[in-house]
């Protein structure tokens, strides 16, 4: 049950891990293998399609992702306990090797 006034947790978390989602994907496309990956690596490239390691590098992608890690962490402290799967969650996306 949801208290009036108040947002679920899920609702206040998932547009964070949004965000970060395709940073993470952009990383991985320019940086994994396509074994790695399970899919063909490096096809944002090839399509000439503006990625955010195109527009401000691979480390300073890295940057912003571990900088929206961090905003959306920040955000959840206040739920204490309840916000932990969602915090492994948001370390997971940019963690993860496919």
């Amino acid at each position: 049950m949801q208290r009036k006034g108040r947002k679920p947790l899920y609702d206040v978390a998932v547009p964070s891990n949004s965000f970060r989602l395709p940073v993470a994907d952009d990383i991985l496309d320019a940086t994994a293998t396509s074994e790695e990956l399970g899919k063909t690596a490096g096809k944002d490239e090839d399509q000439n399609k503006t990625t955010y390691v195109k527009l401000l590098g691979l480390e300073k992608s890295k940057a912003e992702a571990s900088r929206l890690i961090a905003e959306a962490k920040q955000s959840l402290a206040k739920y204490g306990e309840r916000a932990t799967a969602l915090k492994c969650l948001a370390d997971y996306i940019v963690a993860r090797k496919n």
